[in-house]
């Protein structure tokens, strides 16, 4: 039987505690976080919003532990500057069209296309050989995905 790995990247906003607005973060998060979690937190392209993303794991439960350990990192760096994050599929009020985008040349080329969101997406990533088999495991994994 083949054996299967699973990583999770999730994002967060990047929240003014009073005012609940999206703020940026100037890229500190990402900075202060390199010293502690390494390369497992990156910019994303709206300055308001940071990425993280697990090692590659044997199983669910070591994705979980790991997702978990970065989430407290990153909550502790955010509380440290001033800040809080935040996990949702999109902010409730703060305007995607008020945001500030991460300078970077991908970036860029997005702006300048017809479509421009602000989301935040959790996403888990499955490698598997043999896109047939992918079809026939998801249904089987999904309950053991949904993290909580």
């Amino acid at each position: 039987m083949e054996k299967f790995t699973v990583g999770i990247e999730e994002e967060y906003m990047v929240i003014d505690p009073e005012t609940r607005e999206l703020k940026s973060h100037d890229q500190k998060i990402v900075e202060l976080a390199a010293a502690v979690l390494q390369d497992q937190v990156k910019a994303e392209m709206h300055q308001a919003v940071v990425e993280v993303g697990t090692g590659i794991c044997r199983d669910v439960e070591e994705a979980r532990v790991d997702v978990s350990r970065l989430r407290k990192g990153v909550a502790e760096i955010a509380g440290s500057l001033g800040l809080r994050i935040g996990a949702s599929g999109t902010h409730p009020f703060s305007l995607w069209t008020q945001q500030l985008i991460t300078p970077n040349p991908r970036y860029d080329f997005i702006v300048a296309g017809p479509v421009r969101k602000l989301q935040h997406n959790p996403s888990t990533m499955l490698p598997m050989q043999y896109p047939e088999l992918a079809l026939r495991t998801v249904p089987e994994i999904l309950p053991d995905l949904l993290l909580g």
